[in-house]
């Protein structure tokens, strides 16, 4: 077996049994960094595309409340949802194993408390609707669970 393959697939069992990351990151991605924390959705530009024309991630900017496990400095995040129009419990197609969550709507103010990978491309790497923040510095994160804190 060639050697960047076995290295890729002891990283990626490493990444699943310590860092709790699905097995499933992409071989490119060196660097997988989560982290766990409790935010409030502060801006959803635009309006979210219909699930029937194709499946896409939405980013959203979110003001960080509490970091609970890993760390991230800013006091924003931007957050990128996978079809943020079918509650996470309702997800039943490919990403199903990899999006989780009792969030059942995504609106401004709505505070979540969510596991968070970094970078996107680790899970996701097709239609991405971000390009409100294209300027924006703040690396994207996508959301493996999303619960709402009530």
């Amino acid at each position: 077996m060639e050697s960047g393959k076995v290295q890729w697939m002891i990283a990626a069992c490493v990444a699943y049994f310590i860092l709790g990351v699905p097995a499933t990151i992409r071989a490119q991605d060196e660097k997988v960094d989560t982290v766990v924390m409790t935010a409030q959705i502060v801006e959803i530009p635009g309006k979210f595309v219909p699930n029937d024309l194709y499946n896409y991630v939405y980013v959203m900017k979110y003001r960080v409340i509490k970091v609970e496990k890993g760390t991230y400095a800013e006091k924003e995040i931007l957050v990128g949802h996978y079809n943020p129009l079918i509650p996470r419990a309702k997800i039943k197609d490919k990403m199903d194993s990899l999006v989780n969550g009792n969030a059942d709507a995504f609106k401004v103010g709505i505070k979540h408390r969510m596991k968070l990978i970094t970078p996107i491309s680790a899970v996701w790497d097709k239609e991405m609707i971000d390009e409100d923040y294209v300027d924006s510095e703040l690396e994207r994160y996508f959301a493996l669970q999303t619960d709402i804190i009530k």
